[in-house]
């Protein structure tokens, strides 16, 4: 009898504050817990990276002394030196390596030689007009007659074959792309066992751990699986109820209130913060684009305005969500492999363009999830519809919660357990000012412009690879195209082809770029000088 009344006071207060976060959500204010709980969560974790900090410090600060007895008390045949991993808690430490060679050649590979988007590292080429011209003459020696064609073919591939053999074994340890599809490595743990990876981890933090699970598992995690559970099924039923409204414009009304309201509720039961930052460019018709990350993006942006969706068609729990909002408007999902949809995609994306009286439309031209620290190649398809687009982005605070969907990994249903389970959700949204297609622009050059938009907005990486890449191998055309760029590359600073001696135009691109020693009118003078030492000699 004790118990059954535990339970029944317990479901009790479990309903009223579920009937009371409905309606704030409904009113679409706030009471100020959530954003205490994450502060008081953020200085916990400051005092805590910093305590892990100095004490890091203390145990590697040694005397000359200790020291020289540490090192002479070691046996060197029995012990081997285990190479040194920069520190987890480096604020400056993002990947495995700094993939410095890579870079090198990827700007020297670029398409415009010499701006300003050139790495430091490219520009730092060393001469070595001495050293080939000692080479030359022991050559001439022997009988070997060397022309100016063939020395600047042989200086420029001597100089940059090692550099690119180290750029593809960069590649193999770590790539610029394949990573994007896995969770970010935080710097310090959060205390989720989720992101312990190979952190380095102190006895009392398993302590706060500990505690930290108590509360997530059991007393957060109840209330937000309610929460998610009363919301869902508004968002399934309240729909379909509005869809059989006869009025159009009082069934949109209805929609938007229902869809802001269940989405508020959503986010609450992940404990979300969410910012807004230029409310003025908020979109009311068009087409809207955003960096993806997760299925929890929509409901983010759904919060402060509502959206009609394209994306993919999906299976179970996610699918009759989907089927459900299809009922009280209009949106469009599809399969990615039928091209048939895709043609279908287009023809409705431009009809519900022209139609102003209807929501925004929602689009992730990326077509996948990354894990927020990049933005992956913008699709043409959405920037041939219309001119204008409402770009759309979005960053992600993965301190006290990685919102990233690997869907290779882990189920929907899954995620959002793991996302009801984590600390709290930060998010940061700019609207940004619609953009237009310039005259004579093409789809691909706009949707190039917009990508880089939103990424220098959001302060994400700027990169031109297909999100397809992880789904799909690498094609055939990716590769030659790279062999193309490496062939272009030599024609400009060698003569190691048959197309006559570069224009004027190219000579000084190239004498303001990475390689200015190539064609430097300086050269020969160089060589008299170096022969005239040697034989002072």
């Amino acid at each position: 009898m004790l118990l059954f009344s535990l339970f029944l006071l317990i479901f009790k207060a479990f309903f009223f504050l579920i009937l009371f976060i409905t309606c704030i959500s409904f009113l679409g204010v706030t009471t100020g817990v959530r954003k205490a709980y994450v502060h008081l969560l953020l200085w916990l974790f400051e005092q805590m990276a910093k305590l892990e900090k100095e004490t890091t410090l203390n145990d590697t600060e040694t005397t000359p002394e200790q020291n020289l007895e540490q090192n002479s008390s070691q046996d060197s045949s029995s012990k081997e030196s285990t190479p040194t991993t920069p520190p987890q808690d480096s604020e400056k430490f993002y990947g495995i390596i700094k993939r410095k060679w890579s870079r090198n050649i990827e700007n020297k590979l670029a398409e415009h030689v010499g701006t300003s988007n050139v790495h430091p590292l490219a520009q730092k080429v060393t001469k070595r007009v001495a050293s080939h011209a000692k080479g030359l003459k022991l050559l001439a020696e022997e009988g070997n007659e060397i022309n100016d064609a063939e020395y600047a073919t042989i200086k420029v591939l001597a100089a940059d074959t090692l550099a690119f053999i180290t750029s593809g074994i960069e590649a193999i340890i770590e790539d610029d792309v394949t990573q994007r599809f896995e969770a970010a490595q935080l710097p310090t743990w959060n205390f989720l066992s989720r992101s312990r990876g190979g952190l380095r981890v102190r006895w009392y933090s398993y302590f706060i751990w500990a505690v930290g699970a108590f509360i997530r598992y059991g007393l957060l995690f109840p209330l937000r699986f309610s929460i998610f559970i009363s919301a869902s099924f508004l968002m399934a039923t309240l729909p379909a109820l509005v869809g059989y409204i006869p009025n159009e414009s009082f069934r949109s009304c209805l929609y938007q209130i229902s869809m802001l309201m269940c989405m508020r509720m959503c986010m609450r039961a992940f404990s979300a913060i969410i910012t807004f930052h230029g409310e003025e460019n908020k979109p009311k018709n068009g087409i809207s684009v955003a960096n993806h990350t997760s299925p929890i993006d929509v409901m983010i942006l759904s919060t402060d305005n509502c959206y009609a969706m394209v994306g993919q068609r999906h299976e179970g729990f996610l699918g009759l969500i989907e089927k459900a909002l299809d009922r009280g408007a209009h949106h469009i999902w599809f399969e990615r492999a039928e091209s048939r949809d895709r043609n279908a995609v287009a023809k409705k994306l431009q009809e519900h363009v022209k139609d102003p009286t209807k929501m925004p439309i929602l689009i992730f031209p990326e077509g996948t999830c990354i894990n927020n620290t990049s933005v992956m190649l913008f699709k043409k398809g959405s920037f041939e519809v219309s001119s204008v687009v409402h770009p759309i982005a979005l960053k992600y605070d993965s301190r006290l919660g990685d919102p990233f969907w690997n869907s290779h990994r882990q189920g929907y249903l899954s995620y959002l357990l793991g996302m009801m389970t984590s600390w709290a959700l930060i998010c940061e949204v700019w609207y940004l000012p619609p953009m237009h297609r310039l005259e004579g622009e093409t789809s691909i050059s706009f949707a190039r412009r917009c990508q880089r938009t939103i990424a220098q907005k959001g302060g994400l990486i700027d990169l031109g690879w297909d999100g397809n890449l992880k789904r799909t191998k690498v094609p055939e055309r990716l590769r030659d195209e790279q062999k193309e760029l490496f062939y272009q590359y030599l024609v400009q600073t060698t003569p190691i082809c048959e197309c006559g001696r570069p224009s004027n135009e190219q000579i000084e691109s190239i004498q303001r770029g990475i390689h200015p020693e190539v064609f430097n009118n300086d050269r020969e003078k160089s060589f008299e000088e170096v022969d005239n030492e040697n034989r002072n000699e």
